[in-house]
């Protein structure tokens, strides 16, 4: 389930798991090209889907964040 969290930038966003956010891995896929994602966080954008991490973000590209250890 996403959750409405104050981020970092002092935005309001969610906090929800990869798979709860996006509806599929494509979406997920497409996003993550569209935005740089893939070589900002140095990921395989495969892996980290079936890894099913913890993230924040907002409508905001620059507010998106994989949190460590979720």
């Amino acid at each position: 389930m996403r959750n409405n969290v104050k981020l970092a930038s002092g935005r309001r966003g969610w906090r929800g798991r990869m798979q709860e956010v996006y509806d599929s891995r494509e979406q997920w896929l497409t996003y993550a090209e569209v935005y740089n994602l893939v070589d900002l966080y140095e990921v395989d954008p495969y892996k980290l889907w079936d890894e099913n991490p913890m993230m924040e973000g907002s409508t905001n590209p620059a507010d998106f964040t994989i949190l460590k250890g979720s």
